[in-house]
């Protein structure tokens, strides 16, 4: 959209952080669904004997 705008360092380096800050976010969001599901799991399986 903005290619005039890619040239400066700053633009440059911001769109760096921000793709790594995406790339950090979904290995976290990964991460938070597999827990969700493993505690989803342990209720699942503890619930009759509860």
């Amino acid at each position: 959209m903005n290619e005039h705008r890619i040239h400066d360092p700053f633009e440059r380096m911001a769109q760096e952080r921000v793709r790594q800050d995406m790339e950090s976010g979904r290995k976290v969001l990964v991460l938070g669904v597999l827990v969700i599901f493993g505690l989803a799991a342990l209720i699942g399986t503890a619930l009759p004997f509860l």
